[in-house]
């Protein structure tokens, strides 16, 4: 409901039904923001996200909360919705946000990593695969899309971009000197190589300092400093790769 969670157990005649509370002010935001997964059933509500395993309701720890609920337009949040795409072990949630009158939001949550994805996309509804080979999600103007199929995207070039990166415990000043990753993908399909941006601060409220871009390699060689680092990572259009977990090589340092 709009407050609580509720499971409805089948009884038989003449109650049919049973109803037990399993979760108390976990209510729904919008009718289609509840999606049912593999391993339960997954919800947005009017200030958090909310998951069901069969016997609990749990509130999903999430390091994207302000993004999405300080911009969501509260007068139309009923148009929020969900669906799943079970191949990559997501739960997609679209909402409009403040301003929009339609859906042109995204934030995704990976319950197998329990990582959280945010983007910019009009979807105003939309069916997971299975009875069809890909997903199919619609936007606004009723034009229907085919996704998690190929590597296009209308030329726009891909990007992974991490959210603000303690450099050690935060409070140090770091100089890093070379970046790993755990694997380093790139199609033969590709024409250029990936590359690295670096946002730092000294502050996590301090003046943003640009460093690169850097083509990666394995091990990269770059240099930037600072006590909060954010990496993002473009590729170009048309081509699959892949990135691995990133590793610091650094030193401890103090400004000059």
């Amino acid at each position: 409901t709009t407050l609580d969670a509720h499971v409805a157990t089948y009884q038989g005649p003449p109650i049919v039904y049973g109803f037990q509370r399993v979760g108390l002010g976990c209510g729904i935001a919008a009718p289609r923001s509840l999606v049912a997964a593999q391993f339960g059933a997954f919800w947005m509500g009017n200030n958090g996200f909310f998951g069901y395993d069969g016997s609990t309701v749990t509130e999903l720890p999430c390091e994207v909360l302000d993004h999405v609920f300080l911009n969501i337009n509260r007068q139309e949040i009923r148009k929020a919705w969900g669906v799943s795409n079970e191949a990559s072990h997501e739960v997609w949630w679209f909402y409009p946000s403040a301003g929009s009158l339609e859906c042109d939001k995204y934030v995704a949550f990976d319950y197998e990593e329990g990582h959280w994805l945010i983007g910019t996309i009009d979807r105003s509804a939309g069916t997971e695969a299975g009875a069809y080979v890909d997903p199919l999600w619609i936007q606004s103007d009723r034009v229907i899309y085919r996704h998690e199929n190929g590597y296009e995207h209308s030329g726009v070039k891909p990007f992974l971009e991490s959210g603000p990166i303690n450099l050690a415990n935060g409070d140090e000043i770091m100089y890093a000197t070379s970046i790993m990753q755990d694997e380093l993908l790139l199609s033969t399909l590709a024409t250029a190589p990936l590359t690295l941006d670096v946002t730092t601060r000294y502050y996590p409220d301090g003046t943003p300092f640009a460093w690169g871009p850097y083509t990666l390699g394995n091990p990269t060689d770059v240099r930037f400093s600072g006590r909060q680092a954010l990496l993002k990572v473009t590729a170009e259009d048309g081509a699959p790769w892949r990135l691995g977990g990133v590793k610091l090589e650094y030193e401890f340092g103090g400004r000059r």
